[in-house]
């Protein structure tokens, strides 16, 4: 094989390997929060309803979660959560869905049951 052919062929393994490598890490990315633990569930049903309701924050919520339509075990991660929360400052709680979505930190929420 020449100098030439031998240099080619190194350039394209190198290539190659820079290819593999961000596919996975960017497929990675792309669903990092796609699926959630319980306590990534509570945590995002905190700033979900803190961002709902006027005047609640985050710090006053207690959230309960449950994986909807499922039963929990801790050493899975699921995509839809059903979470109950009470605000301890006013007295007020209800039920949000939260669904995990693409990107870090990304998803949809519902309410179930309003602020009572």
């Amino acid at each position: 094989m020449s100098v030439s052919t031998r240099m080619k062929t190194r350039v394209m393994a190198l290539a190659l390997g820079v290819l593999v490598t961000v596919m996975l890490t960017s497929t990675g990315v792309a669903h990092a929060e796609w699926f959630f633990t319980k306590a990534g569930a509570q945590r995002v049903a905190k700033d979900y309803v803190s961002k709902h309701y006027a005047n609640t924050y985050a710090s006053d919520l207690t959230t309960a979660c449950r994986p909807q339509g499922h039963g929990y075990d801790p050493r899975y991660k699921y995509h839809r959560w059903v979470c109950g929360w009470y605000d301890d400052s006013d007295d007020t709680s209800g039920v949000v869905l939260i669904v995990g979505s693409t990107g870090t930190g990304s998803y949809y929420g519902k309410v179930l049951s309003a602020a009572r």
